[in-house]
């Protein structure tokens, strides 16, 4: 019950606040993070392991994401 509370509820809520915050470009690169961070809370509290492709994936996304953050920024 309060994994989903905290980890659904709680992180939505958050996160449809901080859209209101923000400009387009920059809401559409947070998407694309969200299940980068829901992963690695699912190893942080639920001891959930990754394979090296899962990881592999984890790395290019947030590679891409920080790319077109910054491209994104520049315009």
């Amino acid at each position: 019950m309060l994994l989903g509370v905290l980890g659904a509820g709680l992180s939505f809520t958050l996160y449809v606040i901080g859209l209101r915050h923000t400009a387009p470009a920059i809401a559409s690169v947070v998407a694309m993070v969200e299940p980068v961070s829901a992963t690695l809370f699912g190893v942080a509290v639920l001891s959930e392991s990754l394979a090296g492709l899962q990881i592999v994936g984890m790395a290019l996304i947030l590679i891409t994401a920080t790319v077109l953050a910054f491209y994104s920024s520049a315009r």
